[in-house]
């Protein structure tokens, strides 16, 4: 191998000599003549994907006296790896890497006029892959990012590989058995969503272009709840994470805490559990202090999670924080106030709080007291800077203590008569969702944005400023840094921070202090490309699209529209139009294939504000025609993308047919990877469709080949003219009343991944399959639930009668999103052994009308687990 580059280094030398010597002409046409393609790989072995384990190399550029005037001298640096003849058929021998080389010389003179490479990779087919990291027991956590998967292929003979190059061919698709319960990435990140069993395959596959299935390997695996962390919030609070909503499990009674005294665990007692509105975050509370250096465990159903006690005293502080921002006129209200040390824990020993002290600026309309720390309002809606100050008593040499300090804003408000907690939440925004993220930041350029507000009533309403005929009323602290108009819209003047005066009917009920940044910009930027290459064959009808979104400082999409991309380095082949491309409304930039017009690989440069990202792809013309033996054939399925997401709601709904539809359709590509051109849809088959038998006819009379589809796990879906259908009409026999209706019933396919597979029918009669797609169907419906509130029943029930919940209102209470639905809709389904007085009834259906897109009128039915006996008169 050594002196095989030796010799290549000496002769491309000599090739460079030897050429600067050569008339131009003749330097051009040496240099002009390259080999086919630059990099190979092939398979020691073929699949049932036919890739070969030979290639015919070839000459490009070659003169046209070529025959008689040139000698081609063939030659594979590594034979055990792969042998090539003269003419540039090369043969696979054993896994490797080679680099085939072509010698041309002058027949005449036999001198050398050119010297050409391509790097050959020769690679096995894998022949078992083994899922190496899953977990002993097989319990993952529920969560995003629970466990990475990883696996290992081996060829037949046994040698492992677990990157690309070395023995097998290292590509692999993950899938899960159940979408609703897990999902996995095509990196083998798992992320779960409920308890339950799943499935995990991982398949190989030699390349993108062959996807057939090689080797496949299974792990069956449980999502289960566990307990994430456990950390100290004060001497006496500490706060619990699951990875799913616990809070109608765990209780005060049955969470064990216990400090390990030794190796020995001493039960401590639980004063109060409290739960964030996920359900996932309890604050747990317990009698006695944790103490320092201790070891502290949480415990619940074999779920466990600790601390050790924090040292928290005076010496420790590291921050304090006022946490009063309201005082009530006439009253001493005391200026409530935090300590915490440098892990965010609250210190609460008396000698810490002893240490801070606390000033106010000279103002109109209040007294403070700075040994009580109280401060007392004459006068509703002034306002008051409080400044508190922790002493750590230690000094520098120059005599400089050092302290921690903090300042806020209070507000004097009146006694309110007819609201509790004054404010209860808040929110800056051009709308709110109270469920959502709330915030209150804004931005020097934010327009149209307003404050909002929610209190709840002495008597337990709630009431917010989102209507026009709302109490609620605003003012500013400073309007040097933010105006606010008495109806609750902000504008900003300038950064800082600015506390806005909350009223309800003329009485101040609270303050809501905004932080105000500056004109938004930029702070992150993502780019994808919906792939690396572009065809630059008109007729291919590519495009490369590339997609761009961005964030703000606040953590909220920033647009992009209008940002330019720029070509860098090389220019030439590309359209003045193409030179600089600027990002559409949808936040893309497309490229089509007029766009260039010389192959190469392309470098834009894009700027989305301050931020500069640099994407690049490669255009090309395919280098085999529609016909050629390479072509390979891939299913496209809309817009590229395979995800299609059933949505149908409740109550009355209307959907176009084609929301339901996934349109299929055939592209060829050459076998350098560009695109030829999509297959006429004449030339396509649907097993359902009545104009399967035409387009056979067509592809025949035409000399040409024809294609089909097969689908598995396509749940009462059909393949028909506009693609896949996702669901089906059926008539359904339903008892109302007593009397017998048929209803046209819609049925969606099932929720999970559908397999699609290409075959094709050439003009001779022979068959070839193509290679498989998946298509990921996700169910976003939210399906109703039933509530038993008893299990007397009213009236007698039988098999024969499908009865209305409406007479049954005080057994059944079935809900969506928590909302109750028209028990008028609701039908007790199935019921077993209503003959004996004890009927077991199974299910409940809750009937939606449909209005489809050609005007008739279909229902959908959920089918609603109930699985209970009752007591029948």
């Amino acid at each position: 191998m050594k002196n095989f580059f030796k010799k290549l280094s000496f002769v491309m030398a000599l090739a460079l000599v030897l050429t600067s010597l050569a008339p131009a002409g003749a330097a051009q046409a040496a240099s002009a003549m390259v080999m086919n393609v630059s990099e190979k790989i092939l398979y020691i072995t073929e699949n049932a994907k036919n890739t070969p384990d030979n290639y015919d190399f070839y000459i490009k550029n070659k003169p046209e006296d070529w025959k008689s005037t040139l000698d081609f001298k063939w030659e594979s640096s590594d034979e055990t790896v792969a042998t090539v003849a003269n003419g540039g058929i090369t043969q696979a021998v054993g896994v490797g890497v080679t680099t085939i080389s072509c010698t041309i010389t002058d027949k005449e003179t036999g001198e050398e006029v050119a010297f050409t490479t391509c790097e050959l990779t020769v690679k096995g087919i894998a022949d078992r892959v083994e899922i190496i990291n899953a977990p002993e027991d097989g319990i993952v956590g529920i969560g995003e990012n629970v466990i990475d998967l990883n696996r290992a292929m081996y060829d037949e003979a046994g040698n492992r590989t677990t990157k690309r190059g070395v023995y097998v061919s290292d590509y692999t698709r993950w899938i899960s058995s159940d979408e609703t319960i897990a999902t996995i990435d095509k990196n083998g990140v798992v992320t779960t969503y409920k308890e339950g069993e799943f499935t995990v395959t991982a398949e190989t596959y030699q390349s993108k272009a062959n996807p057939g299935t090689n080797a496949s390997t299974s792990v069956t695996l449980t999502a289960q709840a566990s307990m994430v962390s456990a950390t100290q919030l004060s001497p006496t609070k500490a706060e619990i994470t699951f990875d799913t909503d616990m809070s109608d499990v765990v209780t005060r009674d049955n969470l064990e805490v216990s400090s390990i005294v030794g190796t020995t665990p001493v039960s401590q007692i639980v004063k109060s559990i409290s739960w964030d509105e996920t359900g996932k975050v309890a604050t747990v509370e317990v009698y006695v202090d944790f103490a320092a250096n201790t070891e502290y465990m949480f415990e619940y159903n074999g779920m466990s999670a600790g601390f050790v006690g924090a040292v928290l005293t005076a010496d420790t502080v590291a921050s304090i924080a006022i946490t009063s921002n309201t005082g009530v006129v006439n009253t001493a209200d005391a200026v409530e106030f935090k300590l915490y040390d440098a892990n965010g824990i609250e210190i609460t020993a008396s000698d810490a709080i002893a240490r801070v002290t606390m000033s106010a600026e000279d103002g109109i309309g209040y007294y403070f007291d700075s040994s009580a720390k109280e401060i007392t309002f004459y006068e509703a809606g002034r306002t008051a800077v409080v400044t508190a100050t922790y002493h750590t008593y230690q000094y520098s040499d120059t005599g400089v203590e050092t302290v921690y300090t903090t300042a806020a804003t209070i507000v004097g408000v009146n006694a309110a008569a007819n609201l509790v907690n004054n404010i209860s939440a808040y929110h800056v925004g051009t709308s709110v969702d109270w469920d959502g993220t709330l915030t209150n930041r804004m931005s020097t350029s934010d327009g149209n944005s307003r404050i909002f507000v929610r209190a709840t009533m002495t008597d337990g309403t709630t009431v917010t400023n989102e209507t026009k005929d709302n109490l609620f009323t605003f003012e500013s602290s400073d309007s040097s840094v933010l105006i606010v108009s008495s109806n609750g819209y902000l504008y900003p003047v300038r950064e800082g921070s600015a506390t806005v005066i909350v009223m309800y009917d003329d009485t101040v009920v609270g303050a809501v202090t905004v932080t105000i940044i500056g004109n938004r910009t930029a702070t992150s930027v993502t780019i994808t490309m919906n792939q690396s290459t572009l065809s630059r064959r008109v007729k291919s009808k590519d495009s490369l699209v590339v997609t761009v979104t961005a964030t703000d400082q606040l953590g909220a999409a920033y647009s992009t529209e209008g940002s330019k991309a720029e070509i860098i380095g090389n220019t030439s082949g590309v359209s003045s139009s193409a030179r600089e491309v600027s990002v559409d409304a949808d936040s893309k930039i497309t490229f089509e294939p007029a766009d260039f017009t010389a192959d190469g690989t392309y470098q834009y440069r894009l700027q989305v504000g301050n931020i500069v990202r640099v994407f690049s792809f490669t255009a090309g013309m395919p280098n085999t025609d529609a016909d050629d033996e390479d072509t390979t054939a891939r299913i496209v399925l809309g817009d590229s993308s395979y995800n299609v997401a059933l949505d149908i709601s409740s109550g009355e709904v209307s959907f176009d047919d084609d929301t339901l539809v996934a349109d299929l359709g055939v592209a060829l590509y050459a076998e350098n990877g560009f695109k030829i051109e999509d297959v006429d849809p004449q030339y396509i088959v649907y097993t359902s469709n009545n104009a399967s038998e035409t387009a056979a006819t067509n592809a025949k009379n035409n000399n040409a080949r024809y294609y089909y589809f097969s689908v598995s796990n396509l749940n009462g879906g059909a393949l028909t003219g506009a693609g896949i259908q996702l669901y089906t009409v059926s008539e359904t026999d339903v008892v109302t009343g007593g009397a017998v209706e048929k209803l046209d019933v819609v049925t969606k396919a099932s929720a999970g991944t559908v397999i699609i597979t290409l075959h094709s029918v050439e003009a001779s009669g022979s068959t070839r399959s193509w290679g498989n797609s998946r298509l990921t169907i996700t169910d976003t419906q939210n399906n109703p639930t039933v509530n038993v509130t008893t299990n007397v029943l009213p009236i007698r029930v039988s098999t024969s009668m499908s009865i209305s919940t409406s007479s049954l209102s005080d057994v059944f209470d079935v809900r969506i999103n928590g909302v109750k639905v028209d028990s008028d809709q609701v039908v007790i389904g199935t019921v077993v052994g209503a003959d004996t007085g004890r009927p077991f009834i199974r299910t409940l259906e809750y009937r939606v009308k449909v209005n489809a897109a050609d005007g008739s009128e279909d229902w959908y039915i959920y089918s609603i687990p109930v699985n209970q006996s009752f007591i029948a008169p």
